[in-house]
């Protein structure tokens, strides 16, 4: 089942849908589509960011635009994205991890040497393929693959209980105040669940949510909005961060599938107002019915893997890397990799925020003594003087 949608006006999207109806009917009774049961889609996805101010006061406006494609089940999904502007991004879920590649598709640089936007700081192609493997089903990754997995794979995770939905805008494992958010969610009422409408409102306290510090990384430049969690200058609770809207859906199968959303982010501004930060539209170029996605890591094939399935609770140690040469993944009790994790963690220095924690903790052990010291004590004493007074009053009895 295939259907490759026109790039007309918004005039002709009830034609649109009428067309893909009629596809999905017409070739639901087939065994090949059976055996489909994802879904793919090609977008197209056009940002727009906004840099406060310009000489008149007003900002002026930053656009581009890049291709992403989305397979995806309840289960399962890929996500392939050209966020990067020299590098596709290949994402895939199992259902357990999240495998992530890299293809460099150009220098990091133009030829008159400035940096194009956002990207891939790789000077040339690697003779081997890296592959980032991290737990969870969120990508916890840039705009590109948030965004898209928001829109089309996070139905399972939001109905996960006490899961944590950062603001996908934001580069989540390296900025803490991606987490000072809560989340009001509506979603379509169907096997997928997929979002229709997320407000994303400020709340420092999502700071101090302690599962939160799994996902950053523990560096250096980041240490100290993890160590002082903060809500960025000019922020209060309960401000409209960021909102996510379904524009436009159809049913497919029994689900409702997103055919255009719109993403916006707000900032605090230099001129102190809270102001647009960036603004993201996203329109589906063709929708299909699809196998379930192939697996990234490849067999017979060397591999640079980063996992961060060995992440040190204290020491600075976020993963492990370590060549594969096949396609299957060694569990985390294999010898070979927990050798790895000794030695890399026995080179590590202590995590500043860990140590603190440290810390506290002996602080309030220290200050829970003292407390029972001060309670015992007088209990101690005033038992010991009333022993003493009953044994003067047995000693003059008996004298």
């Amino acid at each position: 089942m295939h259907m490759r949608m026109p790039r007309g006006t918004a005039g002709r999207q009830g034609t649109t849908l009428a067309c893909l109806a009629f596809f999905v009917v017409s070739g639901s009774g087939g065994s090949d589509t059976q055996a489909q049961d994802c879904f793919h889609v090609d977008l197209q996805v056009e940002i727009r960011s906004y840099a406060w101010p310009d000489d008149a006061g007003h900002p002026t406006e930053h656009t581009r635009t890049f291709p992403a494609t989305c397979v995806f089940s309840s289960n399962t999904w890929t996500i392939v994205s050209s966020f990067p502007s020299n590098a596709t991004e290949t994402y895939y879920y199992d259902g357990t991890l999240v495998f992530r590649t890299i293809e460099v598709t150009a220098p990091p640089v133009t030829q008159d040497g400035r940096k194009p936007p956002r990207p891939v700081m790789v000077n040339q192609p690697s003779p081997y393929q890296n592959v980032y493997v991290s737990k969870g089903s969120h990508p916890m990754a840039n705009l590109g693959a948030n965004l898209i997995w928001m829109a089309y794979c996070s139905g399972s995770y939001l109905r996960t209980p006490n899961r944590l939905l950062p603001i996908p805008g934001l580069p989540v494992r390296e900025v803490i105040s991606a987490f000072a958010c809560e989340d009001k969610s509506t979603v379509f009422e169907d096997d997928l669940a997929l979002p229709r409408h997320i407000d994303f409102l400020t709340l420092r306290q999502g700071l101090d949510n302690e599962d939160v510090h799994q996902y950053l990384s523990r560096t250096e430049a980041n240490a100290r909005s993890r160590f002082h969690r903060h809500l960025p200058a000019g922020e209060k609770d309960g401000q409209l961060k960021a909102q996510y809207i379904v524009l436009a859906h159809t049913n497919i199968l029994g689900v409702a599938v997103p055919l255009s959303f719109h993403y916006v982010q707000y900032h605090r501004t230099p001129r102190d107002s809270w102001g647009k930060q960036l603004e993201v539209s996203a329109k589906v170029l063709e929708l299909r019915t699809s196998r379930k996605p192939s697996p990234v890591l490849r067999a017979h094939a060397l591999q640079h893997v980063i996992d961060m399935r060995f992440r040190h609770p204290v020491r600075r140690l976020d993963s492990i890397a370590y060549t594969l040469t096949n396609s299957v993944l060694p569990p985390t009790n294999d010898a070979r990799l927990v050798k790895l994790y000794e030695e890399a963690a026995a080179m590590r220095p202590v995590d500043r925020l860990a140590s603190s924690r440290q810390g506290d903790s002996m602080v309030r052990a220290v200050f829970v003594l003292f407390i029972v010291i001060l309670l015992f004590v007088p209990l101690v004493i005033r038992k010991a003087s009333h022993i003493k007074s009953q044994t003067s009053k047995t000693v003059k009895g008996i004298v």
